[in-house]
């Protein structure tokens, strides 16, 4: 649980750190790793979904890997 609570405070300081700028392709993504926060800080919810986050999480830092 900790390390879940680890990756979604990286995930809304990321969030916050870059303007919300519509014009770019970044928005929706921004707005998905805000909303993956929100659900990493549900720790209820995470029990039930984790095997599907997993996925999520791996895909996601593999995205950013080649993103940057």
């Amino acid at each position: 649980m900790d390390s879940i609570s680890v990756i979604a405070h990286l995930f809304s300081r990321n969030t916050h750190a870059r303007p919300y700028n519509t014009s770019t392709k970044l928005y929706p993504t921004l707005e998905f790793f805000g909303w993956g926060s929100i659900l990493a800080h549900c720790h209820l919810g995470i029990i039930f979904v984790w095997p599907f986050l997993n996925r999520v999480i791996v895909r996601i830092f593999t995205f950013l890997v080649y993103w940057f």
